[in-house]
């Protein structure tokens, strides 16, 4: 695998990651927190293009499928709860996701891995995850098992667990040819056809007859035979096996008629299902199967409709679905369904609240519905999430659905390695690329895409056809872009006048900003109805909500739905701007800080909760950059050293405290900081060399720390990146990066 250079720049509210090895992809990424319960990056003009990333509470675009890494080598893959593990080739094992508590993800510790770590230096064949440990095959035919050892599901003779791989040696060290994990329990086939399961007991699913004792060795499945066993699969409690001559064969746990045999009873030998048989997969408490005639028959609890009948109803025997003959892979999760057809399409159903479906909505599906084009030779949930993941024919990875585990690393959205700037607004994000071309994507409500009319876009959309798009920033429902030629446009909700064209009449295109000039733009930031623009003769303009204000033109409650001109403490001498939701904070080309609007909480860091509606300076000193949240302020000042100001819920201001402050109070003693960004209730910054830190609220994912951190009070380093500034917009619920080729 490549490994990206690091590479550090310096800029204003801007922040860049880049992985290290510890990712099979390499790649590099910049990153940047926004408002309300989000981080976004992308690549700004500091370094070379590159592609873009996000994670956190993406809204809609974590509804379809996101691709994890660049890599085009993925062979198989596997999804537990909340981690998820995959194999590529020539052999090697990684692991990554939001849960690592008993160390399933096999890196030796507890630690949860936010991208793919690879497990070892061994070639493996076959990986397998379960609720909380993890299985797979060497290529030498070892099984090795690691993660919680309750029950004796890791089939070491005892319940102790393990962080790292751990060898299964009873019957034989090798001769293993697959292997099958549930919640509890492990089941996998050998080269000579005998069948081995081992774990919780509690409803049968060993298969050996007896109930209620687990097993902590590997205990032989001889019901009907010893031998003739092809492939076994497991869900919650119970197990389905193949045999020789397209047999099927179940047991365990019986509720809903999830055994196929008639009834809702449990059985602790396999029992026959009628049929020809040519596959099956199983979800937490259903069945589905492939005839040999290529017809997809289901069973089992039937609720949210993951039966795929069209109907809610369990069923205790096999029920068609649909008429289609052309099946070919069928495999369940918690409670939806995916399967593939000969033509290499996806299709899925059932549960649907977390995306599961990959349709881009989150309505429940009775029937199979299509998730994207075709290319799809298989896909591999597991039983216990409600996430899925899967292996395109081209070899590149995808997953999609309930991301918790995803959504606090990073996630691929789209192939493209050519973004230049990236901001995302309230369920929405816009990017720029290096051919000048502008994209958005999310939910499109008031026209916030600019790509002419409201309907959402799951997938980058371009805005226009015009290729002369600089840098962007988005709003809470409206958008606005510079171009190469110095000229401003904005779209999207109009209804404070922020748009700036002199009324406030929405578009759903881009309208060109002509006050007090058409060229002659420099730079734009957008709030939640608000927007402030500086142009290059250094003078400073705002429009849009003015009732806290926020324009800074010395008046309150009357919008501004033309440009109004900044003055105080003089017209020209502005260099950079940041707005928040109802604030703004400007550095001046003599260092100075200013900040006006909403104060809040005490987000104008002068001392005082009053609002202003003029400009009000912010300490006498050398200040370099400035990040605003929703409703805290933060700044980057000579020598490197980070103050943050205004409301303190949740940890934001990095003080080691909730308490809010009125005037900037140092976080901790480091002198490196180089740029910081904020969101809604969280904050992240960079230091010297690249590293990036974030804290506040992680509801979402939004500090990139893992799902196990709720809120963090003082700078937390974001392990296995580094980081070179970049721009975004400050209204969001999302987070994105850029990586460099």
């Amino acid at each position: 695998m490549s490994v990206r250079r690091v590479i550090a720049a310096l800029a204003v509210t801007m922040l860049v990651a880049l992985t290290l090895s510890g990712s099979p992809s390499g790649a590099a990424f910049s990153v940047t927190t926004l408002n309300q319960a989000n981080t976004y990056a992308a690549d700004g003009p500091y370094g070379p293009p590159g592609a873009l990333w996000s994670w956190g509470d993406t809204g809609d675009a974590q509804l379809t499928p996101a691709r994890i890494g660049t890599d085009s080598t993925w062979a198989s893959v596997a999804s537990g709860d909340h981690y998820t593990c995959g194999v590529q080739t020539p052999g090697s094992l990684w692991c990554w996701g939001s849960v690592n508590t008993s160390g399933q993800q096999g890196s030796g510790d507890t630690t949860a891995r936010q991208l793919p770590t690879r497990v070892g230096t061994a070639a493996w064949t076959q990986v397998a995850a379960g609720a909380s440990h993890t299985c797979g095959i060497q290529s030498d035919q070892t099984l090795w098992c690691w993660g919680d050892g309750s029950l004796g599901k890791l089939g070491q003779g005892s319940t102790t667990g393990y962080t790292a791989p751990r060898q299964v040696t009873s019957p034989a060290a090798t001769g293993w040819a697959s292997v099958a994990t549930g919640n509890q329990f492990t089941c996998a086939t050998r080269t000579d056809g005998t069948l081995y399961c081992f774990g919780r007991n509690g409803s049968g699913e060993i298969g050996i007859g007896t109930t209620s004792t687990s097993q902590a060795t590997p205990a032989q499945v001889t019901s009907p035979a010893a031998t003739g066993w092809t492939k076994v699969a497991l869900g919650y409690q119970h197990v389905c096996a193949l045999r020789t001559g397209n047999s099927l064969y179940c047991w365990g746990d019986g509720g809903g008629g999830r055994l196929g045999t008639g009834t809702t009873t449990g059985a602790s030998v396999p029992q026959p299902v009628t049929g020809s048989w040519a596959g099956f997969g199983l979800g937490t408490d259903h069945t589905c199967g492939i005839k040999t005639g290529g017809t997809l028959w289901c069973w089992g609890v039937g609720a949210d409709g993951r039966l795929g009948t069209g109907t809610t109803t369990d069923r205790s025997t096999p029920a068609q679905v649909g008429t289609a003959t052309t099946w070919r892979t069928a495999t369940g999760s918690h409670y939806a369904t995916c399967g593939t057809q000969t033509d290499d399409s996806l299709w899925c159903w059932g549960d649907n609240a977390w995306g599961q479906a990959g349709v881009g909505d989150t309505t429940d599906r009775t029937t199979p519905v299509q998730a994207g084009t075709g290319g799809w030779p298989g896909a591999g949930p597991g039983p216990i999430g409600n996430q899925f993941c899967a292996v395109r024919a081209d070899a590149t990875m995808w997953c999609w659905g309930d991301l918790q585990a995803v959504r606090f690393t990073a996630y691929r959205i789209g192939p493209e390695a050519t973004w230049t700037s990236a901001s995302s607004g309230d369920r929405y994000s816009c990017g720029t690329r290096t051919d000048g071309s502008l994209w958005c994507w999310g939910v499109n409500t008031s026209g916030r895409l600019g790509v002419g009319d409201t309907t959402a876009r799951y997938s980058p959309a371009r805005v226009g056809t015009a290729s002369m798009w600089k840098q962007v920033a988005t709003g809470a429902q409206h958008a606005c872009a510079v171009g190469t030629d110095s000229t401003l446009w904005c779209w999207g909700a109009n209804g404070s006048g922020q748009l700036g064209i002199g009324s406030t009449t929405g578009y759903t295109t881009p309208q060109p900003v002509t006050s007090p000039a058409a060229t002659g733009w420099a730079a734009v930031t957008a709030g939640n109805l608000v927007t402030c623009a500086t142009r290059i003769d250094g003078t400073l303009y705002c429009f849009g909500r003015n009732s806290s204000g926020e324009v800074g033109n010395g008046t309150t409650a009357t919008s501004q739905p033309a440009p109004a001109p900044v003055t105080t403490p003089a017209a020209t001498g502005w260099a950079t701007v940041s707005v928040g939701f109802q604030h703004a904070c400007a550095v001046r080309t003599d260092r100075s800080l200013w900040c006006w609007g909403d104060g809040g909480g005490g987000r104008l860091g002068v001392g005082s909760t009053a609002s202003s509606s003029t400009p009000r300076q912010v300490a006498d000193a050398t200040w370099l950059a400035v990040g605003l949240g929703t409703d805290h302020s933060c700044a980057v000042r000579d020598p490197g050293t980070l103050w943050c100001w205004g409301t303190g819920a949740g940890g934001r201001l990095g003080t080691g405290t909730t308490a809010d402050r009125t005037t900037p109070a140092q976080v901790g003693t480091a002198t490196s900081w180089v740029t910081v960004s904020g969101g809604s209730s969280h904050t992240c910054g960079t230091r010297a060399f690249g590293t990036v830190w974030c804290w506040g609220v992680n509801s979402s994912g939004q500090l990139g720390l893992g799902s196990g951190v709720a809120q963090q009070l003082t700078p937390a380093q974001v392990t296995g990146v580094l980081g070179r500034p970049v721009a975004s917009g400050p209204v969001a619920n999302a987070a994105a990066v850029l990586t460099t080729p």
